[in-house]
């Protein structure tokens, strides 16, 4: 709102003007006409300049457009200004999704340990007292009266267990396990592109909403001056209904455009866990076409892909399924073995205990319905298993050569792109020196602010889109990391 309020202070107003005044302005407007209004040159008035090449025979070196600089605001504003570095750095520390899929891997690193512990021998003990008081029959059916008491602790040694069985479920635990390390690893490369999406997204919209204020503002002037014109008959009253339409229609483009830069700072604030009304201000100076893959050729994309963590994470859970589909086979055809050593002690009292020994080992075999189903069912999650790794490797690997395509075409769209500013600028100021003189109207400058207010918001697209398209290639590739994200790290962001 202080933006706004920022922005309608700098429209500008004349006063109903007497004859002698109507002809000094016509005449400096002439001249002038933002001379007349005491308003800077259009090309002055836009701030910084946007978009500004060097010369370097086709090279994308120099071609950068810079950020609008912060403007000032209330104390107090929920403002923040905010560099990439910290954004990534943030995300890895806060955010959530990586935090569950850390978790996660410790789940599976328990399981792990579980199924290795079911192969080891388990820890039997126990005992109590009683009394016994009355008649009883003995194992050959005599009765008999008795009155004794009895005392019998006892502990044991005990192995129950398939085997076989336990040991692929141990195998497959271990192939979960590392499926979970992937599963967290390709969380955090799909934060780290997540995150520089956003930023840069978050860039375009600073800049789109700067240009749609400047529109805004330029709008204004210019509705003053046609009108100024039409007061002293030297203008169309149609100029001026062009020029107030098209104030209007740049309005409801700021209105859009500080929209979507508030729409993209809540997405990023979410997803660094940051207080969602806090409005995120990028705090780089410019942005510019970054070298992050320099060597496309020895890449070799697709095969990379097909390494992608997620990908080889799918291959970990078809080696699980493998060997689950394996372990109910075997917990058929391989007997149980039952051992157990028990150390026994009986007697009336704890002080006259008598002790005694038990031990023996056991095979035996179960067959159920029940197993006969696992071996059924791990056959067909072995089959969905293959299947979703097959697929992911595929996709992977197309996903990559449309990033390399990417990368490709969004290159050659820069320079095209900053040619493109250079024209719309030369015919800006060639339809306003029109206007001056006299030859053209409002119409035609009207269209070349267009123009060049969608040329300056193209290079940026551009530029961003080339970012990101090698952020991508890198996403899809599976290489994606910090170091490569910002390699040029220097703290450039303020205290919130």
């Amino acid at each position: 709102m202080e933006l706004r309020r920022h922005f309608a202070a700098t429209s500008c107003t004349l006063p109903k003007p007497g004859l002698p005044a109507l002809i000094l302005l016509f005449v400096v407007s002439i001249v002038n006409p933002r001379m007349a209004l005491g308003a800077p040159e259009p090309e002055k008035a836009s701030g910084a300049s946007v978009g500004e090449v060097l010369e370097s025979e086709g090279a994308l070196t120099g071609i950068e457009v810079e950020l609008p600089s912060r403007e000032s605001r209330k104390r107090g504003d929920p403002v923040r200004r905010i560099a990439l570095p910290e954004i990534v750095d943030l995300a890895l520390e806060k955010n959530l999704d990586l935090a569950l899929a850390r978790a996660e891997e410790q789940v599976a690193r328990a399981d792990s340990r579980i199924s290795a512990w079911r192969l080891l021998p388990g820890f039997e003990g126990g005992g109590g007292v009683g009394r016994t008081d009355g008649r009883v029959q003995g194992s050959f059916g005599d009765l008999r009266e008795v009155d004794f008491n009895t005392a019998n602790p006892q502990f044991a040694i005990a192995y129950r267990v398939n085997v076989v069985s336990r040991v692929y479920d141990a195998l497959a635990a271990r192939r979960d396990l590392d499926a979970a390390v992937y599963d967290a690893l390709s969380t955090e490369q799909r934060l780290l592109f997540r995150v520089t999406d956003l930023f840069y997204q978050l860039a375009l919209g600073r800049i789109g909403e700067h240009i749609a204020r400047q529109r805004v503002v330029d709008g204004e002037q210019f509705v003053t001056i046609t009108s100024a014109r039409e007061r002293a008959g030297v203008g169309l009253g149609a100029d001026v209904v062009r020029a107030e339409a098209s104030l209007a229609e740049s309005r409801g483009e700021l209105v859009h455009a500080r929209n979507l830069w508030e729409t993209v700072s809540t997405q990023l604030a979410v997803v660094l866990r940051l207080d969602p009304a806090t409005l995120l201000d990028p705090a780089e100076d410019r942005i510019q076409p970054l070298d992050l893959v320099p060597d496309m050729a020895a890449l070799n994309v697709e095969e990379r892909a097909r390494q992608r963590p997620e990908v080889k994470a799918l291959e970990e859970r078809k080696a699980a399924a493998s060997r689950r589909a394996r372990s109910a086979w075997w917990d058929v055809a391989s007997p149980e073995v039952n051992g157990i050593y028990r150390e026994t002690f009986i007697g009336e009292e704890f002080d006259n205990l008598t002790e005694g020994r038990k031990y023996g080992v056991f095979l035996g075999w179960t067959l159920s319905l029940e197993k006969l189903g696992r071996i059924s069912k791990g056959r067909r999650e072995k089959k969905v298993a293959e299947l979703r790794a097959e697929r992911a490797a595929e996709r992977a690997a197309g996903e990559a050569h449309i990033a390399l395509k990417e990368v490709e075409a969004s290159r050659e769209r820069l320079p095209l792109a900053n040619e493109g500013l250079d024209a719309a600028e030369r015919n800006h100021r060639i339809s306003l020196a029109r206007f001056r003189g006299g030859t053209a109207i409002a119409l035609e400058v009207l269209d070349a602010q267009d123009v060049l207010a969608k040329a300056r918001l193209d290079l940026a697209r551009s530029i961003v889109d080339y970012n990101l398209a090698q952020v991508r290639l890198l996403a899809t590739s599976g290489i994606i990391k910090q170091d490569l994200l910002t390699p040029d790290h220097e703290d450039t962001a303020e205290s919130p």
